[in-house]
């Protein structure tokens, strides 16, 4: 409490510089004076206010202000009320909005020892714990930001995780907003949803694997659940790998303020920066580590791949391939038909492999099996020769194909992948040259 003796005439003179609401009440209680913030959020003109009690002006307002008001008219100590809730102290009024915790006020309530009235000087606070909620907000979206580029380069998880994890992460923000994702990746349909509003979200779905983005805007704008979560705004993802729609809800008003959807594209910004990074890396790894051609892994990764299954077994296998006049049809039917062939025969190889085996490309007709132990190598061969060997059209050219294989085990036929290379290329023009289609172990 502080004591504040205010002379009238200089209350008066400072009232143009003083901002948030000022009400002078005279010796008997009555509006002498309001300024232009409190003639805003009570919605009456001045000859309303003027020479009337202020529990007739304002209709609800609060009995510890009546009180304080009672008891400055017999003392010179200043009193200051606050509440989080502006409505529980003068009954204001928000233009455009509703909701009870719209001001964030507080009320200082001044004797007038010389004229024997008081000063009510309402402290505005909106902006300040507006602009203070808009910097945590930036900062935990900057947060946001570098934790997940940090971790794109993570391929243990896969794009649908991690916009499912940003996704969780986003709904933690202070915003007024629910971010839901629905996306298309490589042709599978993928939604994070709040599972408390199935009913609608299933609308939305619908109206997403049938619309464009511009038409289901304005339709998914209409949806309003049962428990009053409004569809305020949609934004189109559309990369090389993801397609589809980012869907923000609130349940009040303040999703339509200026601010909101700043925040909102703030947010979808991010969404797309980051499924364009996480798919990048992906890219580049996948360029850096598999065949174009095929999607096999390339000779670069058959190193890496060699020297971890070192880690894990004591016995590996190694299969060479090579296709039997393969040059013949690209001199025959151009390499357009004999790139397609290179990607059949990549599709049989993987066809036949366990869940442990790896296939490579190392060479323009030449493949690698990799196997982390010895085990049903004769099955294998059996199986990898006879699904080369079945014909198939290509652009409605027959074509008929068969390989040759050579075998190489560490470690028996040597220590390094280099000497199991040679090994098994040995092998393999040994199996060509013979004739036989067996594979020489």
């Amino acid at each position: 409490m502080i004591d504040r003796t205010i002379p009238i005439d200089i209350v008066m003179s400072s009232l143009d510089s003083i901002e948030g609401g000022i009400i002078i009440l005279d010796k008997n209680g009555k509006v002498a004076h309001v300024n232009d913030w409190i003639l805003k959020h009570c919605q009456l003109n001045r000859d309303a206010l003027i020479k009337r009690k202020l529990e007739y002006v304002f209709e609800g307002i609060s009995p510890a202000l009546l009180s304080a008001l009672e008891q400055a008219r017999s003392s010179t100590l200043s009193r200051m009320l606050s509440h989080k809730m502006h409505k529980q102290l003068l009954p204001l009024h928000v233009s455009n909005q509703s909701g009870q915790h719209k001001l964030d006020i507080s009320v200082l309530v001044t004797p007038l020892s010389e004229v024997g009235g008081v000063l009510l000087r309402v402290i505005d606070y909106t902006a300040l714990v507006r602009r203070e909620t808009q910097i945590r907000f930036n900062e935990k979206l900057l947060t946001l930001e570098k934790d997940f580029l940090s971790r794109a380069p993570n391929l243990s998880e896969s794009l649908a995780e991690y916009i499912e994890a940003f996704t969780d992460r986003v709904n933690r923000l202070p915003h007024s907003f629910h971010a839901q994702v629905a996306v298309i990746i490589n042709d599978h349909f993928l939604r994070f949803i709040d599972p408390s509003h199935p009913a609608s979200y299933k609308s939305v779905e619908s109206i997403i694997l049938s619309r464009s983005a511009n038409d289901a805007i304005h339709e998914i704008s209409q949806i309003k659940d049962s428990s009053g979560a409004i569809f305020h705004a949609i934004h189109d993802v559309n990369k090389e790998k993801v397609k589809g729609y980012i869907v923000f809800t609130s349940t009040n008003d303040e999703g339509n303020s200026h601010l909101a959807h700043k925040n909102l594209l703030k947010i979808t910004d991010l969404v797309n920066n980051l499924i364009e990074w996480k798919t990048n890396y992906e890219k580049l790894h996948f360029l850096a580590n598999n065949d174009i051609l095929t999607g096999l892994l390339n000779r670069g990764a058959l190193t890496t791949a060699f020297n971890n299954a070192l880690k894990e077994s004591d016995k590996l296998s190694l299969l060479f391939i090579d296709l039997n006049k393969f040059k013949q049809v690209n001199d025959v039917h151009g390499h357009h038909i004999g790139d397609k062939v290179l990607q059949k025969m990549a599709s049989k190889i993987n066809s036949v492999l366990a869940p442990d085996d790896l296939a490579f490309r190392i060479g323009g007709d030449e493949f690698v099996i990799l196997r982390k132990h010895a085990n049903n190598i004769k099955e294998l061969e059996a199986s990898l020769l006879e699904t080369i060997s079945k014909s198939f059209l290509c652009e409605s050219i027959p074509i008929s194909m068969s390989a040759s294989v050579g075998y190489a085990s560490y470690p028996e036929h040597g220590q390094s992948l280099n000497e199991l290379l040679l090994v098994s290329d040995k092998h393999m023009y040994h199996h060509k040259n013979s004739k036989q289609g067996t594979l020489e172990l």
